[in-house]
């Protein structure tokens, strides 16, 4: 076999013991790829609540699911918390979104009245400040607000995202219709 002998010619020892590892490690990686389509070619609709709900991870929060608000309120909040940016992400659910920054700049076009002459107040009209100009901690709460956001939308099911769509610019919002429409009657009791 011509072929083999030159193989081993072309490659040293230490080439073979490396290719030999390397089809170690792609035989595990298949194993790992085969378990993994096991499990998700099973029907996701026979798994138990419990199960869904252990299906977040530290990079992807729970999935909620009717009659299991409760649980799933205390995985997500316990996601939050070890999220980089969690006590911002927490504030946005909890008091709303930061309120952008703005400045007062004088109004151009307030200095002359209606009948010509000149105001002696200066008006002023105000102006949202860049993002670019906001200081770290300010920065790390606006983007806070867009990924408690996201967060919230990630894994909810369908027909809860249509009826809290209304609200996904607004993550407190969003979290308190949630609780509404998931805790019922019990709000407020």
């Amino acid at each position: 076999m011509v072929f083999g002998e030159d193989l081993v010619d072309f490659l040293s020892l230490r080439k073979i013991q490396g290719l030999r590892k390397f089809v170690e490690v792609c035989a595990r990686f298949i194993e790992v790829c085969a378990r993994f389509i096991e499990i998700s070619s099973s029907d996701l609709s026979e798994m138990t609540s419990k199960d869904a709900l252990s299906i977040g991870t530290d990079v992807k929060p729970p999935v909620l699911f009717k009659g299991k608000y409760g649980q799933w309120k205390d995985i997500f909040l316990d996601f939050i918390d070890r999220h980089a940016n969690g006590e911002n992400i927490m504030l946005s659910i909890t008091e709303g979104p930061m309120v952008p920054i703005t400045v007062q700049i004088p109004d151009d076009d307030s200095s002359d009245s209606e009948d010509g002459t000149e105001e002696r107040e200066q008006k002023t009209k105000p102006v949202k400040v860049d993002l670019s100009q906001y200081f770290e901690e300010q920065k790390s709460r606006y983007k806070a607000d867009k990924q408690a956001r996201s967060l919230l939308l990630q894994r909810i099911p369908n027909e809860i995202y249509i009826k809290i769509d209304s609200y996904k610019d607004d993550a407190k919002k969003m979290w308190d219709q949630l609780q509404k429409m998931m805790m019922g009657s019990k709000i407020g009791n």
